[in-house]
């Protein structure tokens, strides 16, 4: 059970007003179905499309499986040539469109990065991991989609010598370039085409760096003196402030830098002091954003001003990942508890439990049609109501 803070108050976020829902009951519910079952624990993010379902597992093992119709497939990187003994997946696959064809992208723990025939599983490339390896691979690659494979751009990203570096690779595994060494981890990059390479850094001079789209200049840093392992989210806004990129620090505090040049919105904005914050997600221009503690926050993304618990229901337990339903509008997200909630912006919330040990959600849930789908330590991949 958990409880919403202030119930129908109506909260104002930089001259913002949302419906808070907060102090009101959570219901048990029990519409949950395991849309595929394992042994070995899902900590890479799913992601969904047109009916399919793709994720990798602590085994090394990249799966798509389909949600309907259709021939579920499995590709192992521990018997791949560039993959190894120790090899995992922990980031969320990335899926691109070229002439025709649907593919799937995606680096393991040590580093190779793996591209696959989204529809069968058949292996297009893969690359051997950089020189040393990297330790923590849990980027999800970002895709620049060309008319071909050559002038297609995937990036990449992790730590080696405890150092971190975003890498750059040509849709066809051919042209490799590695940035200069970033602080002491980088977390997934952001793309934003024509407007440069945007990543979280810990152990840099900033949260946050905008990298020119060749790796080879930083742009631009924000967040100063902050940490971040965090990927920053592109905000394309519709009015209120410029296209924006946020990032979120390890410290409770949040930056935005505009997209197109190198000019800091805001930096350092206290959200929750001393809580460690997860990827933001943002809804009529408010950002809300899972905690290390289990509350959610939520601010204005014009400014970061109004900071505030959003809700307090799954306090005490890790949230990792955090998704946002524009339909809903809901958030949707797992705890390291074993729970995984739907909460409206405006109506009730409900929770799901997942019984037995070893039942934590370590992953970014996706939303696809009717149904929230989310990867489970306990290794199964769940689907909840939407």
């Amino acid at each position: 059970m958990g409880t919403l803070k202030n119930s129908r108050r109506l909260v104002t976020l930089g001259g913002l007003a949302i419906a808070g829902l907060l102090f009101a009951t959570l219901p048990e519910a029990s519409a949950q179905t395991a849309v595929y079952s394992g042994t070995s624990a899902i900590k890479s993010s799913p992601i969904a499309y047109n009916g399919w379902v793709y994720f990798g597992d602590s085994a090394g093992v990249m799966r798509g499986v389909p949600l309907g119709a259709g021939t579920a497939w499995s590709f192992n990187c521990k018997t791949d040539t560039n993959g190894g003994n120790r090899s995992t997946i922990l980031g969320r696959p990335a899926l691109f469109l070229v002439a025709g064809t649907l593919y799937l992208v995606f680096p393991d723990s040590l580093g190779a990065l793996y591209c696959l025939n989204a529809t069968t599983g058949a292996k297009v490339w893969s690359i051997s991991k950089p020189t040393g390896g990297l330790k923590g691979c849990t980027s999800m690659p970002s895709v620049i989609a060309g008319a071909d494979l050559a002038s297609t751009k995937i990036y990449y990203s992790g730590s080696k010598r405890n150092q971190g570096y975003v890498f750059r690779v040509d849709g066809n595994g051919l042209n490799p370039i590695t940035s200069a060494p970033l602080g002491t981890g980088v977390s997934s990059a952001a793309v934003a085409p024509g407007n440069g390479v945007f990543v979280g850094v810990t152990g840099g001079g900033a949260a946050a760096y905008k990298l020119s789209e060749d790796l080879q200049t930083i742009l631009l840093q924000f967040g100063t003196g902050k940490n971040s392992l965090e990927p920053p989210y592109i905000y394309m806004n519709y009015g209120a402030i410029q296209p924006a990129v946020l990032v979120a620090a390890s410290d409770g505090t949040i930056s935005a830098s505009e997209i197109s040049n190198a000019t800091v919105v805001y930096q350092n904005v206290t959200v929750a002091a001393g809580v460690a914050l997860t990827f933001p997600v943002v809804y009529n221009n408010v950002i809300y954003l899972g905690a290390a503690n289990g509350n959610i926050y939520s601010a204005s993304a014009v400014d970061g001003s109004g900071a505030a618990v959003f809700y307090n229901g799954a306090a005490g337990s890790a949230i990792t990942g955090l998704a946002m339903d524009l339909a809903g509008p809901a958030l949707h997200f797992g705890n390291a508890a074993g729970n995984f909630y739907k909460v409206p912006i405006t109506g009730t919330p409900s929770v799901y439990t997942t019984p037995g040990a070893n039942s934590a959600y370590a992953t970014t849930p996706s939303i696809t049609g009717t149904v929230v789908l989310a990867g489970n330590d306990n290794g199964n991949l769940y689907s909840f109501p939407r």
